[in-house]
């Protein structure tokens, strides 16, 4: 439940005989009064554009490479360092592998822009050349990658809803998109809203029972220039899994600060909105110097949004529960304690976790809860053919088609 944040001080380029101080970070609130209490350097790591937990780890975007660090003492330091995949173009780190997110399926995403080549073998295909800018797939317990859809020209953004719906945006137009199965075994960009600003920086959806009902399940776009904040969106879904977004207020908005450049948002462990400011005069790296003085590299901001009047959450306890505790996590209401116990379940070993799954499925017969179950076996690369045809004849329509998905995964193993 800690706040990790990647912190790129040699952006956009380091500069030969200077300090290399580009690090992840844990910045831990233990008193919960929205203050971090300290600094802690969990790794030095060289253009960090973008971190996700993994298998009681974290897997960095370091162009050219995907690492793996884990702490393994307990000390808040990695002290193993593994590099899983190699040819991540870094031609402009602007727009290298970014936003990197663990999906439902196991998966982990990243998208990268223009001006690059994506060239990656692995042991179950290769080499794909790709050289447009899109999104990309890469299962870590798999080694299996693969283009996963266009998106362009620089592209920002991914995000899931505790359904499986999976959204993107695009940095440099400030395109909002639904990610969809083609029908043809790939994937395709559906528009999701009608565009009002750019370039949009990240986007995601909110999810925190601290929050009103008015603000939960939205989409939020972060932009850097014109407006200077994050933009609200309401969704609705039609019968064939089509969403479409809808703008109501702004949920935060910069007046007076000309230098607030919200570039990501998570939802903290007390159910706290955290924005990431980058907090710079220069936000272009082509019309000035790469080296130009005026450049901040001395400090980026992070600020905490909370509701007013409503209670905080309570910190759910995670990491080294028995599976079946993780296994009730994946109903809880906010997305994020779903992801954090995705993210431990990544950690266990395979037989225990589909055995508990199965026994754990037989007891909780909501479609959510099934569909939960069904994204355990594809995280853990096994298929229950079963499964996924009970739930794509289910009678809930979010999991009909969240199953398609995996169906899609699994066309070849059925």
């Amino acid at each position: 439940g800690r706040l990790w944040v990647a912190s790129w001080r040699t952006y956009p380029k380091w500069e030969p005989l200077k300090e290399m101080g580009d690090t992840i970070s844990i910045l831990p609130d233990e008193n919960r009064d929205g203050v971090a209490d300290k600094s802690i350097i969990f790794a030095k790591v060289h253009n960090p554009t973008g971190f996700t937990f993994w298998n009681g780890g974290v897997i960095v975007a370091s162009a050219p490479d995907l690492i793996f660090l884990k702490d393994t003492d307990g000390d808040d330091k990695a002290d193993v360092r593994i590099r899983i995949m190699h040819g991540i173009d870094s031609a402009d780190t602007h727009h290298a592998a970014n936003n990197l997110t663990f999906g439902p399926d196991g998966n982990i995403y990243y998208q990268r822009g223009v001006f690059h080549v994506s060239n990656v073998e692995t042991p179950w295909k290769g080499p794909q050349q790709h050289g447009n800018s899109a999104m990309y797939r890469f299962n870590p317990r798999t080694h299996e990658y693969a283009f996963h859809a266009n998106n362009s020209p620089n592209p920002h953004g991914i995000s899931f809803n505790h359904w499986g719906y999976h959204f993107a945006t695009d940095g440099t137009g400030g395109r909002a998109y639904q990610v969809r199965p083609d029908g043809k075994g790939g994937f395709k960009m559906q528009t999701l809203l009608n565009k009002t600003v750019r370039p949009v920086c990240s986007s995601g959806i909110l999810s925190s029972d601290h929050f009103p009902e008015r603000n939960n399940g939205n989409f939020l776009i972060c932009n850097s220039i014109g407006f200077l904040g994050l933009k609200q969106y309401t969704l609705a879904t039609d019968d064939a899994g089509n969403v479409k977004g809808t703008q109501i207020e702004d949920l935060l908005i910069s007046k007076k600060d000309r230098n607030f450049r919200p570039t990501d948002f998570e939802i903290g462990d007390d159910g706290a909105l955290y924005v990431a400011d980058w907090q710079n005069v220069i936000i272009g790296h082509m019309q000035h110097n790469v080296r130009d003085p005026n450049r901040n590299k001395t400090h980026g901001r992070i600020y905490r949004v909370t509701a007013k009047g409503r209670p905080l959450m309570k910190h759910v306890k995670v990491v080294g529960q028995p599976i079946p505790v993780l296994l009730d996590l994946l109903k809880h209401n906010t997305y994020n304690i779903r992801l954090r116990a995705r993210f431990e379940l990544s950690s266990r070993e395979t037989d225990a976790v589909i055995t508990a799954t199965k026994d754990w499925l037989k007891k909780n017969k909501d479609p959510n809860a099934q569909l939960e179950g069904l994204w355990v076996h594809q995280q853990h690369n096994v298929v229950n053919g079963e499964l996924l045809k009970s739930l794509l004849n289910s009678k809930e329509r979010d999991a009909r088609i969240a199953a398609k998905t995996v169906e899609q995964f699994w066309q070849k193993r059925l």
